[in-house]
């Protein structure tokens, strides 16, 4: 009996297949890491925070590099469309060649549709290790009820 290899879905090809883009090459301190992220120019939440001088957020570095690199900023928008408007099917989710990933590098959090499709992506990939910095842990609870009673 001949064995069929399971074909996996690579990031360029979720990418074609989705629009949803995966940074693979950063410079600076995140040099050698992949992540996924959406646009704080998007994000409401950011938006507020980055607002008010007293909070770290108003020196947002993020905000700087997007209004410095336009593609950037055009790929995160884009990301936020997606991630936070739909949950994406199991198909559309690729297999992240790996040891670390980061989730939101440029944002935050937006709604529990971005933190359910990071749950499967992290659920299809458990070989790697992945990182998610928020000032949004509400979110992030309400997911993982949300995920177990799905599983129930």
């Amino acid at each position: 009996m001949k064995t069929v290899r399971e074909k996996f879905l690579t990031v360029a090809e979720a990418e074609k297949a989705t629009g949803v883009h995966y940074t693979v090459k950063h410079s600076g301190k995140m040099e050698g890491m992949q992540s996924l992220s959406t646009s704080c120019l998007c994000n409401k939440y950011c938006k507020n925070r980055s607002s008010n001088s007293d909070l770290v957020c108003s020196h947002c570095y993020a905000q700087r590099q997007m209004k410095m690199y336009k593609n950037l900023n055009a790929c995160l928008e884009r990301n936020t469309k997606i991630l936070t408007g739909r949950i994406l099917k199991e198909a559309e989710i690729p297999m992240i060649n790996a040891s670390f990933f980061r989730f939101e590098s440029f944002g935050d959090l937006i709604n529990v549709t971005q933190v359910i499709n990071y749950f499967h992506i992290c659920k299809k990939n458990k070989h790697v290790h992945f990182a998610l910095w928020t000032k949004k842990s509400l979110d992030y609870r309400r997911s993982v009820r949300c995920q177990r009673k799905k599983a129930k």
